[in-house]
């Protein structure tokens, strides 16, 4: 615990009743890896740079793939502490809200489960139209902070495909999961872990006819976009259904197109906090049917310089402001998914058994959750009195960067503190530890 601060120590033994004695210790070291190392993060490098002790690359791949420690019981104890220390940015308006999203990761073992050949949405034609590896998918909490959202990580789900599938039962017969059912799994185990009413915000890709009655069947609200040609049904009024003649019965709902709604409704303005700054907002709301969705949905349509942009809710008891706002939060999250492959070493695991990528992954997760929950609840800057802040570079008080400098620095002079004298002067190894902070700079 020595390369710990001790401000975080306290929340650290929290999570201990969910490893055995041994298994702890692998856990405050990939704990510390996860942002204190700055090359890769397969097993080798780690083995080899751990700080805290010295064990071989065999017991770090039991560790991930062999040791009985539950991820599950894990997942829920980061959750509490997120909870009960932060509760005032979890909750909006009484909900929990949570983003969705998906991502490939480049990879060629051949003997891993999920990796095959997938189509790149990305549009970067320098890495042409498909790539091979694994798709991802990852749900997590927003958090509505003074500078805007930030989204913390709580699971993510391998999406298997079509060459190595996964078999689900939906009581009439066993068929193989699309797409739709891994997103659907994902959404409810993140149900099953928080017990609170949640909301989910995805993009334009998951506002399908399929999701969309699987999430209301959950009892779970949906916040997405619709394409700009969109077209809804508008709900019949009374009186309107009374069948007339021999033949099928008239479809009382009238198509509009929804775009065009702009011309037909009351514009109304509102001035909200989007992406960080104050923005004056022109609207138009209703409620629609949409095509194969038995209920009506709540549709925000804003007038843009360009094409409008189109909302909608699962709930129409939401206003249109809160509607326009949450979406805007959804950004978060590819933020988050850019710092877990760019900072966190998200896409490094080498395990080829299923459990041990599996858990590589998540546990990634949760470990970028709580060093930005810790920096959340005490600044990095405050983790050490002898901290100095590199004058030439700047980063955010709260992010990833200033976790790392503030660990290496705590453990460089935490590892010369440790081979000197007992009642040694550990003030002139200050000059020493800044040369070699200057070095390791």
């Amino acid at each position: 615990m020595h390369f710990f601060p001790s401000e975080i120590v306290p929340f650290l033994e929290i999570l201990r009743n969910s490893f055995n004695t041994s298994a702890f210790k692998y856990f405050l070291g990939f704990l510390w890896l996860s942002v204190g190392l700055t090359d890769r993060r397969c097993l080798t490098r780690m083995a080899s740079a751990c700080p805290l002790f010295q064990r071989h690359v065999s017991g770090w791949s039991r560790f991930f793939s062999q040791s009985p420690w539950n991820l599950r019981s894990l997942r829920a104890k980061g959750y509490h502490l997120l909870v009960t220390h932060l509760a005032g940015d979890v909750f909006y308006k009484g909900f929990l809200v949570a983003a969705l999203d998906t991502t490939l990761m480049v990879s060629f073992g051949r003997k891993m489960l999920g990796v095959q050949r997938w189509h790149d949405h990305s549009g970067n034609a320098d890495r042409g139209g498909y790539m091979i590896g694994h798709h991802w998918g990852l749900i997590g909490i927003l958090l509505r902070r003074v500078n805007g959202w930030v989204c913390l990580p709580l699971i993510a789900r391998l999406f298997t495909g079509q060459k190595s599938p996964s078999w689900i039962s939906d009581g009439a017969q066993i068929r193989t999961a699309n797409f739709w059912d891994h997103a659907l799994g994902l959404c409810r185990e993140l149900c099953q872990t928080v017990c609170w009413p949640l909301i989910v915000i995805a993009d334009a890709y998951f506002s399908k006819e399929a999701f969309i009655n699987g999430m209301n069947l959950m009892r779970t609200i949906l916040i997405s976009r619709l394409r700009d040609d969109a077209v809804g049904w508008t709900p019949s009024g009374p009186g309107m259904c009374v069948k007339r003649g021999r033949g099928r019965p008239r479809n009382s709902r009238e198509k509009v197109q929804l775009a065009k709604l702009l011309k037909t409704l009351p514009m109304q303005t509102a001035s909200l906090c989007l992406y960080g700054a104050t923005r004056l907002v022109q609207y138009v709301s209703t409620e629609v049917y949409l095509r194969h969705v038995a209920f009506p949905v709540k549709v925000v349509v804003v007038n843009t310089s360009r094409k409008p942009l189109i909302f909608f809710s699962t709930s129409t008891l939401l206003r249109p402001e809160d509607i326009i706002e949450l979406y805007g939060a959804r950004f978060a999250i590819e933020g988050c998914i850019r710092n877990l492959k760019s900072e966190m070493g998200w896409e490094d695991y080498q395990q080829t058994t299923t459990s041990g990528f599996y858990r590589f992954v998540n546990l990634t997760c949760l470990a970028y959750s709580l060093w930005r929950l810790f920096a959340f609840l005490v600044a990095p800057a405050s983790w050490s009195s002898q901290f100095k802040k590199k004058p030439y570079v700047v980063r955010e008080p709260e992010s990833i960067g200033m976790i790392r400098e503030s660990l290496r620095q705590r453990a460089i002079r935490a590892i010369i503190n440790a081979h000197s004298a007992p009642r040694a002067n550990l003030k002139e190894n200050d000059k020493l530890c800044d040369d070699l902070l200057r070095l390791a700079a």
